[in-house]
């Protein structure tokens, strides 16, 4: 099985020590993606 988008944001995001700033804005966009897009495979490519 290949590594999903979410799959890797996560790994990277636990291999380095982002700054808090970074991870709000990148939950941000996560959210507001999710929120205003019912297709997955959309979803998926805005995270890659």
């Amino acid at each position: 099985m290949s590594e999903s988008a979410g799959m890797a944001l996560n790994r990277l995001i636990n291999q380095h020590k982002f700054p808090e700033v970074v991870l709000t804005d990148i939950l941000g966009r996560l959210q507001s993606n999710a929120l205003g897009n019912t297709d997955e495979q959309s979803k998926e490519a805005y995270i890659w």
